[in-house]
């Protein structure tokens, strides 16, 4: 904010980590599972799973927040974009407070 007060953000969709640190995240055993267990969807292919990164390209075409880690969905959304060839799906740690300039 402008006053330099640190704002509340949102709290995420995904499952945290207790304690709720970078390396707890890194290693969850929930998120490897979601990233393991997340179906292909039908006329798509898995090119990777569980990576800490999310992919990007001269074609990237943006992103859709979703509530859960559902790959039918993103299929669904890319299906609908035209151009659309392929999506990455993840999960991303954020902050709970948005810090000022000062």
């Amino acid at each position: 904010s402008a006053d330099g007060a640190c704002v509340p953000q949102p709290h995420g969709k995904g499952p945290v980590p207790t304690p709720d640190t970078f390396g707890h995240f890194l290693n969850s055993t929930n998120i490897t599972q979601l990233a393991l267990s997340a179906p292909v969807p039908q006329g798509y292919s898995l090119l990777h799973s569980n990576l800490h990164a999310a992919l990007t390209g001269p074609d990237y075409m943006g992103f859709t927040p979703l509530d859960t880690y559902n790959t039918t969905r993103c299929a669904f959304e890319c299906d609908n974009h035209p151009g659309c060839l392929t999506f990455n799906v993840f999960l991303e740690r954020a902050p709970l407070l948005s810090i000022g300039p000062d």
